[in-house]
Order: C-alpha cells, then structure tokens, then sequence
C-alpha cells in the first residue's frame, strides 16, 4: 500500500471513531453536571 493510500485510510479509521468519542464525552458531561447539581438541590432544600 502506498503511503498516500495508508493516510488516506487512517484518516478514515479516525473519523469513524468521532461519534463513538462524542457520545462517551456526553455521557460523562451528564454525569458530571448531575453529581453538581443534586448537593445543590439537597443544600437549598435545608
């Protein structure tokens, strides 16, 4: 395979990995921003 060739399918390799990436990143924002608002409902609640 040439060198062209190789890049051109590891780019492609890549791009297919970006929704996978963008989900898990998601997930992890929801649960971050989850475990900081539940102390606040609990603290205002007092």
């Amino acid at each position: 395979m040439s060198a062209r060739r190789t890049a051109a399918f590891s780019r492609v390799g890549l791009l297919g990995m970006v929704p996978v990436g963008q989900s898990h990143f998601r997930e992890a924002m929801d649960a971050t921003i989850g475990s900081q608002i539940a102390p606040r409902i609990v603290t205002d609640a007092d």
